[in-house]
């Protein structure tokens, strides 16, 4: 993995938060790309977090607020969905690492709605 990217070229940061950390995306070795956290030196897919075989893909992230909560944009069936993506806060992992997608299945059970 290149140093500030998750394997591909390029990075782009979209969102601060006032601790500091960082969101936004980043091209993979696949040449896609993903969201990201950049905290304590650290850039995280967050497409780790997501369960295999979920069908989501998150693209890019593009907000944080001091809370750690994340806008982003994911794709699921080819179908593009604004997600906010919330730290657990109960657990004494750092928030990036922790995230509940709950974002993703609010959209999930909106589209199952239709």
């Amino acid at each position: 993995m290149g140093h500030g990217t998750l394997g591909g070229t390029q990075s782009y940061a979209y969102g601060l938060d006032i601790s500091g950390d960082v969101v936004g995306y980043s091209w993979t070795p696949d040449e896609v790309t993903h969201g990201f956290p950049y905290s304590g030196g650290v850039i995280l897919d967050l497409n780790s977090l997501l369960e295999i075989g979920s069908g989501w893909t998150i693209d890019g992230a593009y907000g944080i607020d001091d809370r750690g909560q994340i806008l982003a944009q994911a794709t699921h069936n080819g179908e593009r969905y604004p997600v906010e993506l919330n730290p657990v806060l109960s657990t004494p992992e750092p928030s990036a690492a922790a995230l509940v997608l709950l974002g993703l299945v609010a959209a999930a059970s909106m589209r199952r709605g239709r």
